[in-house]
């Protein structure tokens, strides 16, 4: 099923459907409803001809305006575009140059890793992000019948992915499901990982570096865990979580499966 998931196209990567996963209820998620990816600045013709026969019909960019400015979607008039920022910028630097990688990171084996840490409790108690949550299931709910509906951030795994963990939850899908699409993006970035390993060895600058430069691209189950660790024990699980700060009522998740599940 990893094959049919991952989606290949020549100009993007980290491109999954969310479809075919299992739910508690003994349905299963619907296939070309919701993909999720890293950004579409480097399309081609085919891909978006692809993404369109995929039945794509709205894009939802969780990037910050900064982000956005320095590295616009490419896509077709076809598709609709909406901004929903997580942050104001960019918390977990998954866009970062390698040179400020440097200027953060070289003296520190573990600076990368500590960042990301830090960026994942900031994605769970942010206020402005759990608003953007909330806006997310609103689109979710309101286009879900007739569109199909993509999601990215800039390496589609942080900001994306925790939209991603809230959304398989609200359908009711198994958590050892929700982490294993989670940890598929080491699967479905290889390239562009490999690539950003690579420069950063020409840069040499030593170990440390490249340390924290794999672990801005990738991710790891300690992520996982420490966002998983601040829903259960700050907020009661993640159920409580979409309902008391997201504000998603036992009304709207009967309609996402509705819309969503088979």
């Amino acid at each position: 099923m990893t094959s049919r998931r991952i989606l290949s196209l020549s100009g993007g990567f980290n491109f999954r459907d969310l479809g075919g996963y299992p739910t508690i209820g003994q349905s299963t998620v619907k296939w070309h409803k919701l993909v999720r990816s890293g950004y579409l600045t480097d399309l081609v013709d085919e891909d978006l001809k692809k993404l369109i026969d995929y039945g794509i019909d709205i894009v939802i960019d969780l990037r910050s305006e900064s982000e956005v400015i320095s590295y616009p979607d490419r896509l077709s008039e076809e598709i609709e575009y909406i901004k929903l920022p997580i942050f104001s910028q960019d918390q977990t630097e998954s866009n970062i140059s390698l040179e400020k990688i440097y200027q953060l990171y070289a003296k520190n084996s573990d600076g990368g890793f500590q960042k990301i840490m830090r960026s994942y409790r900031k994605l769970a108690i942010d206020r402005h992000a759990q608003r953007a949550y909330r806006h997310f299931f609103e689109i979710l709910l309101k286009y879900g019948n007739k569109k199909g509906i993509l999601f990215h951030c800039s390496a589609g795994k942080d900001r994306t992915g925790m939209c991603a963990l809230l959304l398989l939850a609200a359908l009711g899908v198994r958590m050892e499901d929700i982490r294993k699409d989670y940890m598929l993006t080491n699967v479905a970035s290889v390239a562009r990982v490999e690539w950003r390993i690579s420069e950063a060895k020409k840069m040499q600058l030593g170990s440390n570096f490249i340390s924290s430069v794999w672990d801005l691209a990738t991710v790891r189950n300690e992520y996982f865990d420490q966002l998983i660790g601040i829903l259960e024990y700050q907020y009661g699980g993640i159920i409580q979580y979409l309902k008391t700060e997201i504000g998603l009522t036992d009304v709207e998740c009967k309609e996402l499966r509705k819309i969503y599940l088979n």
